[in-house]
């Protein structure tokens, strides 16, 4: 039996988009974001409550801290979709929703 194996090739170009606080790198599941000034690096899932989320979206919530539209197309733990706000906290790089 021979068996072979492919290298793990990532489907995106590696591209990195700099902001003026950060770098983002887009892998398949994840941005990879790095903080230029402390270079501490975060990631961010694509998959948000069954939303995939795309670069236009992080660099928004990167750049200003909140989308400026409601984002539709989340997806409640029953199925049931709902609409929200994104907010990004940059001291503890976490998102969280608002939904009003």
């Amino acid at each position: 039996i021979e068996m072979t194996f492919e290298e793990n090739k990532e489907s995106k170009s590696a591209e990195v988009v700099s902001l003026s606080r950060y770098e983002i790198f887009e892998k398949d599941k994840v941005f990879e974001i790095t903080e230029k000034e402390s270079g501490n690096k975060f990631i961010i899932y694509k998959n948000n409550s069954g939303k995939k989320l795309s670069l236009t979206i992080i660099k928004e919530l990167l750049e200003s801290g909140k989308t400026k539209k409601k984002i539709k197309g989340f997806k409640s733990n029953t199925g049931k979709p709902y609409e929200a706000f994104l907010v990004f906290n940059h001291q503890s790089k976490q998102l969280t929703k608002v939904y009003n």
